[in-house]
């Protein structure tokens, strides 16, 4: 079985890293099927071939790579013994990190050495890869994080004000709504999400509820019917939220509940956990 063990980040990365996340596999083959929860990772592999399937398209991970924004389920498939260490960041940090626009690095794998030619994150995977204190990596990532982002220029504030406001919502604000909180014009906010965070802000907020959804179906002991759930995030009928719950998570909420039926869970909702926005 997967173990996930999550360290905590120094308060000074609160606004850019959500956590690390030290995750080992068993002593078989694993697949973690997931619904994407909004948040790109960067993935150090230290004793790993992992393989990553979004859609029909399969590709395995460098030995340093930034995963971006998934629109739509996918699949972690591990090998026995495999070891990844992820950096679980905040939406708008790798357009900060590597200014690349972020509508291109969606569904994808994208080696770090491709997106920077810094020779300290190569410096930090040979330290961490010389160390298996859990402890000791934390800290040096801890180190390397702060002093990179201590060196970005200027943030657009409106981005994790945006962000954060979708999250609050479950998904259910609207991008009208949004644009006025955040007093800003439809098409600059739509510019903003695509290149800072790689999807348009109605796509981003579906794939928050659906999220949101798919964390609430599984808890049975408040949710009597699937329809609660579609009424209780604002759905105006069934079959929408059936249609949005398809094109994230590629299967109907029944077929979701079927599969995850077997699955022992409680490692993986933690580590997907992300409604933490105090």
């Amino acid at each position: 079985m997967v173990q996930f063990r999550r360290l905590n980040t120094t308060p000074a990365l609160r606004e850019y890293v959500h956590g690390y996340w030290d995750i080992q596999a068993g002593h078989q083959p694993e697949v973690l099927d997931l619904v994407p929860d909004g948040h790109p990772e960067i993935a150090i592999m230290l004793k790993s071939n992992i393989q990553l399937n979004v859609g029909v398209h399969t590709q395995f991970f460098p030995k340093v790579g930034l995963l971006g924004q998934l629109s739509e389920r996918c699949f972690l498939l591990l090998n026995p013994g495999d070891r990844v260490i992820y950096v679980k960041l905040y939406p708008w940090t790798p357009f900060l990190l590597f200014r690349t626009p972020c509508s291109d690095l969606l569904n994808r794998v994208t080696d770090i050495e491709a997106l920077t030619s810094e020779r300290q994150f190569r410096q930090l995977v040979r330290d961490i890869t010389n160390t298996d204190d859990i402890l000791e990596i934390s800290a040096l990532l801890d180190a390397f994080f702060v002093k990179k982002l201590d060196a970005l220029q200027q943030k657009n504030p409106f981005i994790a004000f945006a962000v954060r406001q979708i999250y609050c919502s479950s998904g259910t604000l609207g991008v009208e709504q949004l644009t006025s909180n955040i007093h800003a014009s439809r098409r600059y906010v739509e510019k903003l999400f695509k290149t800072q965070i790689g999807m348009t802000p109605k796509q981003y907020a579906r794939l928050i509820r659906v999220k949101k959804a798919s964390l609430m179906l599984l808890n049975e002991n408040i949710w009597e019917s699937i329809g609660d759930v579609a009424t209780e995030l604002n759905y105006y009928d069934q079959s929408h939220f059936l249609k949005d719950f398809k094109a994230v998570a590629r299967r109907t909420p029944s077929s979701f509940l079927r599969q995850q039926g077997n699955l022992s869970l409680d490692g993986v909702e933690a580590y997907l956990d992300q409604w933490d926005y105090s």
